[in-house]
């Protein structure tokens, strides 16, 4: 196993629980009213994982996401971009 592959396991077991969302959640760049609509694959208290072709939002450092928590009613929370995979 190279370094590079072990540090990813290690980022790979961080402690919160991950749940497999499934879910459609709106992610733009901070103060921008432009959104995608992306499919979250999972979601921890740590953080979420979603996949884009969007070359945008691919690219950016933060984003902004939003969360469906009621009907017309959403959660945002601004997001550091960690990892990216191709």
């Amino acid at each position: 196993m190279s370094t590079q592959e072990a540090d990813q396991a290690i980022q790979e077991r961080r402690p919160p629980r991950r749940l497999g969302a499934g879910i459609e959640i709106s992610v733009s760049l901070p103060g921008s009213s432009d959104t995608i609509v992306a499919e979250s694959a999972e979601i921890s208290r740590g953080g979420a994982q979603f996949m884009t072709s969007d070359p945008v939002i691919r690219n950016a450092e933060w984003l902004t996401l939003a969360f469906p928590r009621r009907q017309h009613d959403s959660f945002f929370a601004d997001a550091v971009v960690v990892r990216r995979e191709l």
